[in-house]
């Protein structure tokens, strides 16, 4: 206990390290507590003897953890610690000065990660200096972040960590890169670092054995086994017999206790040639001579010389009467390697017999794994054959060790089915029929267990046999104009026929291949059919995607199969005479026509002769929550408003709807200000407008038990009428009013009072609330139940297709029902996941590639795209590149599209993180790809706008005007993402978030920020005369600054381009984009 073990000393530049192994010490000797307060020096007390004894017992300790802690540092740091006469206190000044928990220095280690390299380093020590700078910068960022985000976080950054660590690695390392890198799953850094080193020995071996064939007589060469040698050792390695750095005891040179051995090439000077090749040849035969040792035959000698020839060949070559051919040899050849390449397998005898009963014999194999896994998940299956009548069962097994429950299940079906017990069981040598549980059951069941011989499966022919019946039993054919697959055993191939048809237009082979939708069909082999007569059957079970990210999954089974079979379980009417045939549509109907006449929505009149009424239709929807089961079904009165006539029947029809960057805004502030989140319905939101028009429709069907000349003169507003929506929000306008709300957005109401403050959103008939005034609140929601037909929702879980996740982290924002409804309608839920929305170094074009016959699924693809974008800024960039081209589209368009959604199927449950107790500053990013459009060399503006670290608004678009450089690309961004913050400090001001200090925009181009702080404009900078004075003037008058920020910083480097996997992933982590399971 006199002396600390510590391998790293402290230099003044590694305080992380150095601390965290002391800490490590000190908690180890139980004496943690003189350095965080938890033990400090008793006060005296009326006992004085005890008093000396215990004071001076603790003074010695510490007195000796002083002494260790000056030891472990260097000689010119114990000069500052000399004035400090505690622990406590010298830890205290060594924290306040060398520890770094800033964001300059999480920069700084940004930036050294980012340029680090392997140069000349051992692997070892590039390891190790790697590892150094991660685990810096990995305490720095998850210093203050919540629990429930902490393994996220992790997770991410040991992907990132080790594909960095790989990218780095020096040339003469790729094949094990690519290797690791190939693998699926890609292995972890510590086991990529051990193939590393094993690499690293046999290229040192190499090299050893190149330079020792090639050395000249004058160089001797000196072997040793050292394995790796002393190059290998980290420099923070300490000798315990020099106690110096950089070597071990084993080898320091001051050590004369042991002999020097080495591994490199050692010259020396020449040394006599005593070993000639007649002293060789002579030492030999001396020695084979005294050992009496005798040579093969001549004969067998000339037969392995010859290639093995038989004795007939040999014999007449040796005997022949050639030239110089005086001997005569008597052949009598037994060679080994002739007998082993002319022997052959013993043919297996077939068994003619069978048993003489069911289940007396009983042939067992199983087979797998599948290198796909079934709808079930499923991987394995066993097979249990009745050798008296080769009836067959078989099993779908998840893993091997389920063989024995199965088997347990097959033998009770038998006992209890056929009143029989099976005798003998033959299987393979198979780990899953040798356990000792299985074993230990077939001897209390007394049943005899056969098995095969390892490598002799012909024993067990029976049931391998069965395997093959069993794999090849047809083809899967692809019909093309259904976009299907169908099996079948009866194909014929037409081979001089193509399949697809021959264009003069090649397509990249980059290009995404495009899958089809296969009908999946299975075999049921219930125990109680047999194999020979198959039924065919669609599995209803609900596959759960892979999990992806190491969250757990849901129970409720959110995946894109629960959604798909839940929907196609119900048969949606298309019109009012089929709907009229089932009770539970003819109730929904009768519901929905109660609810109109309650609220006094039409006068029945005749019509007059000069009008032409409105018709009307059912609309008939079966609402499911994301788990798949029903929650009602819903009928809906719409009147056909296409048919109205501007000025006649209506005029204004612009009804506003809230930003969703005011959503993603209100809902930051919520999680960082802990305020709770409520949502209501309005139930029939458009019939509580004030209609003023005087509109006629026919009486829908159901209204009526008979025909009528008299039709629905209209009082109040229906679904349809194209002046429907503008007139709910004014009547709802007017009602917040009424209750001293003030609007500031387009549909974002707020009212303030002495114990805080209330905010509103609206989308059409959907309404969000939240504010720290809970009485307010509630007042609130009491005068709009008094004022409309409302439906309190409870706390907010899922508005307008986003579902929203609370936990005391913070809250999460996703799409996962509409992104698998997505992958749904793409008809991709069998396909294969991407890592990137978009494939590296791909241009669209508008005009190459064939024109879609039918653009309409490209459409409503891309729309669908768009709308995801709402909680995906990772896919932003992706979507605006295929939205460019909804005019004409082309395959190669339609390709893009499909591997977006490829994407977003493996990241369905990705959304955004909104952290609670999070800062309310704003932070902006910008960036620009100049000419980044093939087509019109037009700029990509990308630019984000962060509350505090929480995303709420970014954009990715195709600037409006062909820049001439870069700098006025970037500067045009500039301007965009300027406008944004202004925008958005306005709003946070209202909401009593006022900014009092510049919101930083970073951005990478120097000129770009030195043309903003410079007054002085010239010739070339006339023709962005406006955006500049635009963002000067924001510049100027402090809401803004404009720090220089690295390309490889910048986050909305993903808002301009696609990138590579690693970096893709680096960013979108930085957009805190998470997984978390959907739970709607």
């Amino acid at each position: 206990m006199d002396s600390a073990p510590l391998c790293v000393k402290f230099t003044g530049t590694n305080y992380s390290t150095w601390a965290f192994q002391f800490e490590l010490f000190l908690k180890g000797k139980d004496l943690w507590g003189h350095i965080d307060g938890t033990d400090v020096e008793k006060p005296s007390t009326f006992d004085k003897s005890q008093d000396v004894g215990t004071s001076h017992s603790w003074a010695v300790l510490d007195a000796r953890i002083m002494s260790w802690l000056l030891g472990s540092v260097e000689p010119h740091i114990v000069t500052h610690l000399r004035p400090h006469r505690s622990t406590q206190s010298m830890w205290a000044y060594l924290k306040k000065v060398y520890h770094q928990d800033n964001d300059a220095r999480r920069f700084q280690l940004e930036h050294a990660i980012v340029m680090f390299q392997h140069g000349s380093l051992s692997i070892q020590d590039y390891y190790s200096a790697f590892l150094t700078l991660w685990h810096e910068y990995a305490d720095l960022v998850t210093t203050d972040v919540p629990i429930a985000a902490l393994s996220t976080i992790q997770t991410i950054h040991a992907t990132t960590r080790r594909d960095q660590f790989l990218m780095k690695l020096r040339p003469e390392y790729e094949s094990v890169r690519s290797s690791l890198l190939n693998r699926s799953p890609v292995p972890s850094l510590d086991i990529c670092f051990g193939e590393l080193l094993r690499k690293e020995q046999r290229l040192s071996t190499q090299a050893i054995l190149g330079q020792s064939h090639g050395s000249s007589g004058t160089t001797t060469v000196a072997y040793a086994a050292q394995g790796r040698g002393p190059l290998m050792h980290s420099k923070n390695s300490q000798c315990f017999c020099c106690k110096e750095y950089g070597h071990i005891a084993a080898t320091c040179p001051k050590n004369n206790t042991r002999l020097s051995f080495s591994c490199v090439l050692c010259s020396a000077p020449p040394a006599p040639d005593y070993c000639t090749p007649e002293m060789v040849q002579w030492i030999l035969i001396s020695a084979l001579s005294a050992m009496g040792f005798q040579g093969p035959d001549l004969s067998m000698v000339w037969h392995r010389r010859l290639g093995h020839p038989n004795t007939q060949i040999l014999s007449h070559v040796l005997n022949s009467d050639l030239p110089g051919n005086k001997d005569r040899y008597s052949l009598s050849l037994e060679c080994d390697s002739c007998k082993l390449g002319k022997s052959k397998t013993l043919p297996f005898p077939l068994h003619a017999s069978r048993a003489s009963h069911c289940f007396d014999f009983i042939h067992s194999d199983v087979w797998g794994p599948s290198p796909v896994s079934s709808h079930e998940k499923f991987k394995y299956y066993v097979t249990f054959i009745n050798d008296h009548s080769r009836f067959t069962w078989v099993y779908f097994l998840r893993s091997k060790s389920e063989v024995f429950r199965t088997f347990t299940e097959f033998l009770a079906y038998v006992d209890n089915q056929f009143s029989t017990s099976i005798k003998t069981l033959r299987t393979d040598s198979g780990g899953e029929y040798l356990s000792t549980e299985f074993q230990a059951f077939l001897a209390s069941k007394g049943i005899i267990h056969q098995r095969s011989y390892p490598s002799i499966p012909q024993q067990n022919g029976v049931a391998e046999r069965k395997n093959r019946h069993l794999l090849d039993v047809g083809f899967v054919c692809y019909d093309p104009t259904l976009h299907r697959t169908r099996i079948s055993r009866n194909v014929i191939f037409l081979e001089n026929q193509h399949f697809f048809p021959i264009s003069s237009s090649t397509v990249s082979s980059s290009s995404t291949v495009v899958l089809p939708s296969f009908e999946q069909q299975f075999l049921d082999l219930h125990p109680m059919q047999s194999v020979a007569a198959p039924s065919v059957r669609r599995s209803s079970r609900v596959s759960v995607p892979p999990n992806r990210y190491g969250f757990p999954s849901s129970s409720s089974g959110n995946s894109i199969s629960a959604l798909t079979a839940a929907l196609s379980k119900f048969d949606i009417p298309t019109c009012y005479s089929h709907a009229a045939k089932h009770d539970c549509w003819r109730q929904a109907m009768q519901e929905e026509i109660a609810a109109l006449e309650a609220n006094h929505t039409w006068d029945i009149e005749p019509c007059p002769p000069t009008i032409v009424p409105l018709g009307c239709k059912w609309v008939y929807l079966v609402k499911v929550r994301s788990d798949g089961s029903l929650d009602r079904y819903k009928a809906r009165l719409v009147a056909l408003g296409n048919n109205q006539e501007y000025g006649v029947n209506y005029e204004e029809t612009f009804a506003p709807v809230t930003k969703m960057t005011t959503v993603r805004t209100i809902l930051a502030l919520a999680a960082s200000s802990d305020w709770p989140l409520h949502q209501m319905d309005v139930k029939n939101a458009f019939l509580h407008g004030d209609l003023k028009e005087c509109i006629y429709m026919k009486p829908p069907r159901g209204l009526f038990s008979s025909p009528t000349s008299h039709v629905c003169k209209l009082r109040r507003f229906l679904y349809g009428l194209k002046q429907a929506p503008r007139a709910w929000f004014e009547k709802f306008h007017t009602t917040l009013l009424q209750f001293s709300f003030r609007k500031y957005d387009t549909s974002l109401f707020l009212r303030k009072s002495d114990m805080g403050i209330v905010v509103l959103l609206v989308y059409v008939d959907d309404i969000v609330i939240t504010g720290s005034d809970s009485a307010l609140l509630g007042q609130l929601k009491t005068h709009l139940s008094e004022s409309f037909h409302m439906k309190d929702l409870g706390p907010l879980t899922y508005f307008l297709g986003l579902e929203v996740h609370h936990s005391p982290s913070g809250i999460s924002l996703n799409q996962h029902k509409y992104a698998s409804d997505l992958v749904a309608t793409a008809g991709l839920q069998g396909a294969t996941s991407v890592d990137t929305p978009m494939e590296l170094n791909v241009k669209l074009r508008k005009k190459e590639g064939n024109l879609l016959a039918d653009p309409s699924l490209y459409r409503k693809l891309v729309g669908s795209l768009v709308y995801l974008t709402i909680t995906r800024p990772d896919i932003s960039f992706a979507v605006q590149q295929v939205s460019q081209f909804l005019q004409t589209p082309r395959h190669l368009h339609l390709a893009a599209v499909r591997r977006i959604i490829r994407y977003v199927q493996g990241t369905s449950t990705r959304g955004l993180f909104f952290p609670t107790g999070n800062s309310t500053r704003l932070t902006a990013y910008s960036d620009a790809d100049w000419a980044g459009c093939a087509d019109t060399r037009r700029s990509i503006t990308g630019w984000c706008v962060f509350l505090g670290d929480a995303l709420i608004s970014w954009k990715s678009k195709k600037q409006d005007r062909v820049s001439k450089s870069s700098t006025e690309s970037e500067y045009r961004a500039m301007s965009l993402a300027c406008s944004e913050i202004i925008w958005l400090r306005g709003m946070l001001a209202e909401l009593d978030f006022s900014e009092t200090d510049p919101t930083p925009l970073h951005a990478d181009n120097t000129s770009a920020i030195q043309i903003t702080a410079n007054p002085v404009y010239h010739e070339r900078t006339k023709h962005i005369e406006v955006d500049c004075h635009s963002i000067r003037e924001a510049f100027e008058a402090r809401v803004i600054t404009l720090p220089h920020i690295s390309t490889d910083l910048q986050i909305a480097d993903i808002f301009t381009k696609a990138l590579p996997r690693h970096r893709h992933c680096l960013l979108s982590s930085k957009l805190m984009l998470v997984d978390q399971p959907a739970s709607i």
